[in-house]
């Protein structure tokens, strides 16, 4: 059974709470809000909508035993198999794009993850890291799919659990066999005869069976199969309906032989596999959410595109025969890349253009000990301008010993025949917290002048900090997915035309004793090739010529070496860690200025209407303008406070008073004026004065000065209505873009960009402000949202979710919330009872934040038309000093309600 549900929006013109705020002295005093009436409809759709764009939904939910190659029977006794969920949405239409799409897991028993810090439980992998969690969900935000894309347009959540073990029997017994295991020494090949023996028990399920080889040093040709097989990457795959038989035998002869310069004798176990599977296939018709029940929950899948749905829900016991493929002979990797490069330092967001520039030559070497133990390296440079030698030693399986050379004086003047544009974001780890969850994102554009797209990576020092790789995209042509480097690496040839995003996601940590605020930005590369060699050589000596000299490796034992020499040109974005041993926070209204710098040569290079782009400009200028007053007052309230405090201190140490803490504080004021911090500066200037001031009523009965919190206030008061009418200023500028986009002077494209603009303009503006505030900076959130919103199709059988949530800088200001208020909710007249949450989530551009969040999930609805109403009653002790209350979104969906003060 289907169910529609309708939100109504008329409503929400009434639905305004209003907290009232009057400062006191008294710690907690009585604030009301009152929500009334939060309608919504719901009823069943029983004629199937006119088919329309498909989306596949995919749940794989895997019971597995993996066994390792030398194991080649598994019995169907009972035994521990660990859990593991596939989650896969994909987009399969062309030209079509799948809006603002979303994952969330709910109800779940036994959380991976650990909510007080983040972290995974021990022998738990999930990829990707969500956007936020809690006690018992887990949410990702996808965002827009698009169809028809290079990079296959799949959205992939791995869940791999093996302490979620079930004690449980397989279904059936399994054996792998195979006549040889090895390629002797002198021989090019073999013909290798793998059979796969399954006895089902159970005979109702869906029989799988497949071989499969890993294909590093060998390659494989099949020649004869069983009946019935589908080819699939390097191996073939058997699929037998129910009712299954008491025995099988699956086989397949391949020639294997060893890649070009592999020598030595090669050991070679082809991998294999069989499982019983259960499938639940069936569509939803026009609907843009979707729930599945998992064993770990429910997920809920929604989009903001109505679309028709093919959902498969498939669940397995599986049995992995592991590979295996070693060659007698030690291997090496000798690698040689020629680069002219350009050099970018260190920033959160920089661009490289297309157009020609000076490139630097530069020459990189390493030597990677692929399998054994490489004997008695040296490496010898034989360079035109420094020749040197390097006795490396034995270098273990995984080691590498690498060198890089520059040459300065070595240039040519062209472009790199690519722009590349990369983001890292945030790039601080503020003062006081341990963690934040940085993404790294490049977009590389091709010319497409001949030379192809070699890598893109990205790589943490590690210096003053741990990282952690969380998830990255696309999920291709990743041969290295490090803790701290991730790398994109297209072989024997990549793209040559069009642009492409990578994105990874790390969680960034102080390491123990780093201290301060830390600015982590880490190194990075884009590059592109021109030539390409790849050979397998067996010797004690490998050389490569390069354009400055020759490079010789040589060893005391006969090697394996995969020789390498690639040349091209590269975009190196250097790294850096710093740490601020003082508060760091960047000064809003400077970085202000930047973005209107920047939306002005963004206005300047557009084509339209001559009038139309002044009047832009004019618009860009007044809030400049605004911008520079607000700041010049800022700094001139700030001297005035520093140079009172300054008296102040003096007439009190004059006095022989105790003010080391007004001292201090003058310090500290003083270096946030130098450092362009002046909202505290002003603050602790003002501080340190009140301070000095105290001390001195000790000995002077009257004091002939207002008070701090009096010059504060007033000054506070004044910048907060000039900050709100730039924002007013900025939200008519974008209501101005938005008639031209009606009027058609101005692209959808461009005006998005324009408002992109504004929107961190308002955010540089509103931090400002909420700096000012007399104790927090807090930023609650007012939010109360029906789960489905809008019209929607769901199952029947499943009820609805409300949510409503405050969020703030500090974890004490949550608690201090949820230990002062009363809260009573109605359904129908009838009053029901929620609970309460607390949080850490990630929420841009405030990052790690801490929410409160009260949940009420309705009675399932049955068949048949439904009306009802929410009441919500509020009423709470909030603590004196919150004086700010800033609107915004917690996340991406849901009815937002503006809290007004009065």
């Amino acid at each position: 059974m289907k169910r529609k549900l309708l939100v109504v929006p008329l409503l929400l013109l009434f639905l305004i709470p209003v907290i009232t705020i009057k400062p006191s002295n008294v710690k907690a005093q009585r604030h009301f809000s009152t929500l009334q009436l939060l309608q919504f409809k719901a009823g069943s759709s029983e004629a199937a909508a006119e088919q329309g764009f498909r989306v596949v939904m995919d749940a794989l939910e895997y019971h597995m035993c993996r066994v390792p190659p030398e194991t080649s029977y598994v019995g169907s006794e009972p035994r521990d198999l660990h859990y593991h969920l596939h989650f896969q949405l994909q987009n399969r239409e062309e030209g079509f794009t799948l809006y603002s799409s979303e994952l969330n897991i709910t109800d779940i028993t036994d959380m991976p993850i650990n909510p007080e810090t983040g972290e995974l439980e021990p022998g738990c992998q999930l990829s990707p890291q969500p956007t936020s969690f809690g006690s018992n969900w887990i949410y990702w935000y996808i965002g827009d799919l698009e169809g028809s894309e290079r990079f296959e347009d799949w959205y992939h959540v791995h869940w791999d659990d093996e302490e979620r073990e079930t004690w449980e029997s397989l279904g059936f017994s399994a054996r792998r066999d195979f006549d040889l295991d090895e390629i002797p020494l002198g021989e090019d090949s073999v013909v290798q005869t793998v059979t796969v023996e399954v006895n089902p028990e159970e005979r109702d399920k869906v029989l799988y069976a497949g071989i499969e080889y890993g294909q590093q040093l060998v390659s494989v040709e099949l020649l004869e199969c069983s009946p019935g097989a589908n080819f699939v990457t390097n191996g073939v795959e058997w699929r037998v309906e129910p009712p299954l038989q008491d025995h099988y035998v699956f086989y397949a002869k391949f020639r294997v032989t060893r890649k070009p310069g592999v020598m030595g004798s090669i050991k070679v176990i082809p991998g294999a596999r069989a499982d019983l599977r259960t499938w639940d296939t069936y569509s939803l018709h026009n609907t843009n959410s979707v729930r599945e029940q998992v064993e770990v929950g429910i997920v809920n899948v929604k989009t903001q595109t109505v679309v028709d749905w093919d959902i498969v829900h498939e669940r397995s016991r599986t049995v992995f025969f592991q590979w295996l493929e070693r060659s007698s002979l030690p291997q090496g990797r000798f690698l040689t890349l020629q680069f002219y490069q350009y050099i970018v330092e260190p920033s959160s967001k920089v661009t490289v253009d297309a157009e020609p520039k000076t490139l630097v030559y530069h020459l990189y070497t390493s030597i990677l000990s692929m399998i054994g133990t490489l004997p008695g390296v040296k490496l010898e440079a034989n360079i035109v301008q420094q020749p040197e030698t390097y006795n490396v030693g034995e270098l273990a399986e995984g080691e590498e010993f690498s060198k890089y050379w520059d040459y300065k004086d070595k240039t040519i003047q062209e472009s790199l025949g690519f722009s590349v544009t990369r983001r890292v974001e945030p790039a601080v780890i503020p003062e006081g917290q341990e963690s934040i969850t940085q993404t790294v994102e490049v977009t590389v554009d091709l010319l497409g002048d001949g030379s192809w797209l070699r890598s893109v990576d990205c790589r943490y020092k590690q210096e003053l900090v741990e990282t952690e790789l969380i998830s990255y995209t696309p999920m291709e042509n990743v041969p290295w997915a490090l803790n701290n480097y991730v790398q994109w690496w297209f072989q024997p040839s990549g793209p040559n035309t069009g642009t492409y995003t990578f994105k990874a996601v790390f969680k960034v940590k102080r390491k123990p004793g780093v201290t301060g605020a830390i600015l982590v930005i880490p190194e990075g590369e884009a590059s592109v090739s021109r030539v390409w060699k790849e050979d397998w050589v067996k010797g004690s000596s490998v050389e490569q010529e390069v354009e400055v000299g020759e490079i010789t490796v040589t060893t005391t034992n006969p090697v394996n070496w995969l020789t390498w020499h690639d040349e091209g040109k590269r975009a190196l974005f250097l790294g850096v860690e710093q740490e601020f041993k003082a508060l760091y926070m960047e000064n809003p209204l400077e970085r202000a200025n930047e973005i209107l710098d920047e939306e002005e040569n963004y206005v300047n290079t557009l084509t339209i209407p001559a009038d139309l782009k002044r009047e832009i400009l004019s618009k860009i200028n007044g809030v400049r303008e605004d911008k520079g007053d607000i700041l010049k007052e800022l700094i001139g309230k700030a001297e005035e406070a520093i140079k009172e405090a300054e008296k102040m201190v003096e007439d009190a140490e004059g006095h022989g008073l105790d003010i080391s803490e007004a001292e201090k504080l003058l310090s500290l004021s003083k270096e946030e004026f130098e450092s362009g911090r002046y909202e505290l500066a002003l603050r602790d200037a003002l501080n340190s004065r009140q301070g000095a001031i105290d001390a001195l009523k000790s000995v002077v009965e009257k004091m002939k000065a207002k008070s701090s919190q009096e010059i504060w206030g007033h000054f506070v008061e004044k910048t907060r209505e000039k900050v709100n009418r730039v924002l007013e200023k900025l939200d008519r500028f974008n209501k101005f873009i938005d008639k031209h986009v009606s009027l058609g002077d101005i692209s959808a494209e461009t005006a998005e960009k324009v408002k992109d603009y504004n929107s961190q303009l308002s955010y540089q503006f509103a931090l400002t402000r909420s700096r000012l505030t007399e104790k927090y900076q807090f930023l609650p959130y007012s939010l109360w949202y029906a789960d489905h919103l809008g019209e929607t199709t769901v199952l029947a059988g499943y009820g609805v979710e409300f949510r409503f949530g405050w969020a703030a800088l500090e974890h004490g200001q949550i608690e201090d919330f949820l230990g002062n208020h009363e809260l009573k909710v109605s359904v129908d007249g009838v009053e029901v009872t929620g609970s309460w949450e607390i949080r850490q989530v990630y929420n841009p551009p405030y990052g790690w934040m801490w929410v409160a969040v009260w949940y009420y999930y309705s009675p399932p609805l049955d068949v048949g038309l439904h009306s009802s109403y929410i009441y919500l009653e509020i009423t709470g002790c909030i603590s004196d000093g919150i004086t700010d209350f800033e609107p915004g979104e917690h996340w991406d969906r849901g009815i937002n309600f503006v809290v007004v003060q009065r």
